[in-house]
């Protein structure tokens, strides 16, 4: 599980590297952020409760359609792009409990 999670902050960072230009991009990059606040929420909670490991398997679902969409939506990146991704991400993480 772990190992699974670690591989999707890895891949969170790719992507957010790889960002391009748009208006909807910061509405992306907080979505995606968002939905790795409730991964980590819901992996700080009992990990025998099945119905926590369901919900863990949907959210890691929906961080995985979600890069794979930024990935094809944003195939050009430069450097602002990358600082204000990782930026977005660091401010909604800092605000997940």
């Amino acid at each position: 599980m772990n190992k699974n999670f670690v591989s999707l902050i890895f891949a969170g960072y790719f992507i957010l590297a790889s960002c391009g230009k748009g208006a909807s991009f910061e509405k992306e990059v907080r979505s995606l952020a968002e939905l790795r606040c409730k991964e980590m929420q819901l992996m700080s909670k009992e990990a025998t409760d099945a119905s926590v490991q369901i919900d863990l398997r949907a959210i890691q679902q929906q961080i995985k359609d979600k890069l794979e969409a930024i990935k094809k939506k944003y195939k050009d990146y430069d450097d602002e792009m990358n600082k204000k991704g990782n930026a977005i991400m660091e401010e909604v993480m800092m605000k997940c409990k």
